[in-house]
């Protein structure tokens, strides 16, 4: 489908400040609807062959257990808290663009193991499914890209702006001298965030189950050298 809309197959160019590339194409919308009529019955399909395999959930429950002290403590967000029973969630604690419009939940989890994890992150694909559902329908007609200078000179100050990705919190930090270049700038990646949890979780458990801690953490390593 991404690759329909923006052309490419894995870096997919497509956001801009003030917008988008290109709007949503035929293509595109055919996919998505053919994808979304039997997502739902996918999903319930592959939990069956997760969810009922024993040796997945006896290796899962009880694994890398983080409680939610230690996981605010350490400034984890996205799933990965929300397994610890927290919920908290950008889309609805700080709303921004269209969430406030929009119906969903915020999936938690108790346990804080990662079985947990993987629980929350299989809810969060059903409430993700009730969103595009949502925004197909009241997405408007118009202009998908806002008319900007080729040269942005912000302000002088700082700012700082976050969304809710799918690992966590993704944030900026910047400050403008009131060039066309940023002054300083720091980006905040929940992978980086996360991968120091590896450690901690890790400890006293077999060399094996290093790879399931690491799988249920979700760390993407383009993310951590930001």
């Amino acid at each position: 489908m991404l690759a329909a809309l923006t052309g490419q197959k894995l870096l997919y160019n497509y956001y801009r400040i003030g917008g988008v590339n290109g709007d949503l194409n035929h293509e595109f919308m055919s996919r998505l609807g053919n994808w979304m009529s039997r997502a739902a019955a996918q999903i319930d399909s592959n939990l069956g062959l997760m969810n009922e395999n024993e040796i997945f959930v006896r290796r899962t429950r009880g694994l890398g257990t983080l409680d939610a002290a230690t996981a605010l403590r350490m400034g984890v967000t996205g799933p990965n808290l929300r397994a610890t029973g927290v919920p908290f969630d950008l889309r609805r604690d700080h709303p921004y663009l269209v969430y406030p419009e929009l119906e969903f939940n915020v999936p938690t989890r108790d346990e804080g193991d990662s079985l947990a994890r993987y629980m929350v992150r299989i809810d969060e694909i059903r409430e993700s499914i009730r969103i595009i559902d949502q925004v197909l329908h009241e997405m408007p007609d118009g202009p998908v890209m806002a008319k900007l200078p080729r040269l942005i000179r912000p302000r002088p100050g700082r700012a700082f702006g976050a969304v809710e990705g799918p690992r966590g919190a993704y944030g900026v930090y910047a400050i403008s001298d009131g060039t066309d270049q940023p002054f300083r700038m720091r980006i905040h990646d929940p992978s980086f965030v996360h991968l120091q949890l590896v450690g901690p979780l890790t400890r006293g458990n077999l060399i094996a189950d290093t790879m399931a801690v690491m799988a249920s953490l979700d760390p993407v390593m383009g993310g951590v050298d930001k």
